[in-house]
């Protein structure tokens, strides 16, 4: 009964962060959307503006001063999305302090042995790039547990002159066809945000591999 216990308490605290996973996504839709929406309407005015700009040269600047308030306005709400988004565990605590308190409490939950190897030395990320590579790890950890049933987990923090490395790789099932599904949508969409680049393998358990390159400064202004 005692083992029963344990396995029911385990399932309910992952599934807790499963929940707390959903909501996340839920926000990175409403971000998706807030660009998307902010882009297309940009893009119709600039459109408009290349049509005035030689009959009508005031017309041109009043659409353009129209289009800054647009921009400024669609970088407002993706900042209020992203706050929303920003790890509570990041709070307070350096970004390796908070990925293994993270770790830890996925390891306290779960089967999942998992190996971290934090060789970064004193890196000067933003905000964002922090968030972004908290969130990675965390979905990466819980695909490993949901999709691939792993029972163990490297996740590996390595640096190059030009680049900050992220290797996770979990031994679980793998996929012969990686599909583009959300959560691997999502991770593309959120290392794009930084300007860095992330590939995938299932051919041995998966793989995920992030490259963040060191002369990369977040426009976003340290969200």
């Amino acid at each position: 009964m005692g083992s029963l216990s344990i396995e029911l308490k385990n399932y309910a605290a992952l599934s807790e962060k499963i929940a707390e996973n959903r909501e996340r996504k839920r926000i990175a839709r409403d971000i998706h959307d807030t660009v998307g929406h902010a882009l297309t309407g940009i893009s119709a005015g600039v459109d408009a503006t290349k049509m005035l700009i030689d009959i009508n040269p005031q017309a041109a600047k009043e659409q353009l001063n129209k289009i800054s308030i647009a921009t400024k306005q669609g970088i407002k709400d993706v900042r209020k999305t992203l706050n929303q988004m920003r790890p509570g565990a990041l709070n307070g605590y350096t970004l390796e302090a908070s990925l293994k308190k993270m770790l830890q409490e996925y390891s306290d939950i779960s089967h999942l042995q998992i190996n971290f190897d934090y060789e970064w030395q004193q890196p000067d990320f933003e905000k964002t790039t922090e968030n972004v590579i908290f969130r990675i790890i965390e979905e990466a950890i819980t695909n490993s547990l949901r999709h691939g049933h792993a029972s163990k987990v490297n996740i590996y923090c390595l640096e190059t002159p030009a680049a900050y490395l992220l290797n996770i790789q979990d031994n679980g099932a793998g996929v012969k066809m990686i599909r583009p599904g959300f959560g691997i949508t999502q991770m593309k969409e959120r290392v794009a945000i930084i300007n860095g680049k992330v590939t995938f393998d299932g051919r041995q358990g998966f793989l995920v591999s992030v490259v963040i390159p060191k002369n990369n400064k977040n426009e976003e202004e340290k969200i």
